[in-house]
């Protein structure tokens, strides 16, 4: 079974690599069908996470950041 941390960290990985595929599709040949695919990608997936990660994983991991340190 998967840690937490490995599992943030798959998550993170196959984000980054679908951001990656959208940027190269735009590089290569953009049309109005890749920026809408980026949009949506952004829209439905990114920000979300993003609001996730604010509303839930910032605050738990506050205290231990002000109690021992500063994050990475």
């Amino acid at each position: 079974m998967d840690t937490p941390e490995e599992v943030i960290r798959t998550h993170y990985r196959e984000l980054a690599a679908e951001m990656a595929r959208h940027v190269a599709t735009l590089m290569d040949a953009p049309s109005e069908d890749s920026i809408a695919a980026l949009i949506q990608f952004l829209t439905q997936e990114l920000l979300p996470h993003a609001r996730g990660e604010e509303r839930a994983l910032y605050p738990a991991i506050d205290p231990p950041l002000k109690a021992h340190g500063k994050a990475t």
